[in-house]
């Protein structure tokens, strides 16, 4: 095999972004939440259900493999998360920015746990959305979720088939309480991907070098 040739090959994976170390599903935690949402006595804010923070097993968002991380049993211990106000209206939407295009396959929710204490204002059914937009039109159905004990366990649903997009809808549809309106309760969540697009960082650097390898290589033949 001629050295350009063996270059090719040996590049042509972490070109595609289909190296080993990029293929793997990774935990994500998504990098924003859209929009405002109000908190109860302005003491539990929203972003506090996308930090990480509280879960008893720690990772490191996009790096960290999933499987790995669920191995480790993770779970709430004294995290609170979101509380929203004593008013707050159902179905109730949470809009997420996962900061990249991802092939998504999974979504966690853990639940308030304070000391071993839990409390009915956690939410309980789900309808989730994946959308490369963030107005979510042309959104993908990733289907309706519930929770059926309300414990400080990973609440883990897997998708039917992965879904691709950067913007992810919470629609939450009730609580263990049942009351509505209500306080509606969510400690953390993240979801389990793999990138859909190479950096093109990445990509731009290996074809420049491969550009240059088939100059190289041209040249040479003809000397």
């Amino acid at each position: 095999m001629k050295p350009f040739v063996k270059l090719l090959a040996a590049a042509l994976p972490a070109v595609l972004g289909l190296s080993p170390t990029s293929a793997g599903v990774v935990v994500l935690s998504p990098e924003a939440i859209l929009g405002d949402h109000a908190s109860y006595s302005n003491s539990f804010p929203v972003e506090d259900m996308i930090d990480g923070d509280g879960l008893s097993v720690s990772f490191t968002s996009g790096v960290t493999d999933f499987a790995t991380f669920m191995a480790g049993s993770p779970a709430t211990q004294n995290s609170v998360g979101w509380f929203s106000p004593d008013d707050t209206a159902k179905p109730y939407s949470l809009d997420f920015d996962l900061g990249a295009i991802y092939d998504v396959s999974q979504l966690v929710v853990w639940l308030y746990n304070a000391s071993g204490s839990t409390t009915t204002s956690s939410a309980n059914s789900f309808e989730f959305s994946l959308s490369s937009q963030p107005d979510f039109i042309n959104a993908t159905d990733l289907g309706s979720f519930n929770i059926a004990a309300n414990t400080a366990a990973a609440n883990l649903f897997t998708l039917d088939e992965n879904a691709t997009g950067r913007y992810l809808r919470m629609e939450i549809l009730g609580t263990f309480a049942g009351t509505d309106p209500g306080i509606i309760g969510i400690a953390e969540f993240a979801v389990g991907a793999t990138s859909a697009i190479p950096e093109p960082t990445t990509a731009g650097v290996w074809l420049g070098a491969l550009a240059f390898g088939l100059v190289a290589t041209r040249r040479t033949q003809r000397t």
